[in-house]
């Protein structure tokens, strides 16, 4: 979908190496897709490194501190729209990613 929508761009995947990302499936679209992607490896078990995790922590800690969901199908839409809150709040993003030590 993100290369569908930036057609023209060469799109940075940062990845951890959980085992849905190295599935032979993604390998083959990685490998059919390999002008357009740039994918970068996080050493295994680093989620100190990956600013995804602190994305997560925030929402959980922070967004959705004062909401407790009873079922899953309470809980997805509650947390998209905590999600799309956060992407709409203006640095927010960009300010975790680069308290990260990744950057």
């Amino acid at each position: 979908q993100v290369m569908k929508n930036h057609p023209q761009r060469k799109i940075i995947i940062i990845e951890d190496n959980a085992r849905p990302h190295i599935a032979a499936e993604v390998d083959n679209f990685v490998e059919a897709n390999k002008n357009k992607l740039a994918i970068y490896y996080l050493p295994t078990y680093s989620p100190d490194l990956n600013p995804q995790e602190d994305i997560w922590k925030y929402l959980k800690h922070v967004k959705l501190k004062a909401h407790q969901a009873r079922t899953v199908k309470e809980l997805r839409p509650l947390v998209h729209n905590k999600l799309k809150a956060m992407r709409q709040t203006k640095g927010l993003v960009s300010a975790i990613f680069y308290a990260s030590k990744i950057y």
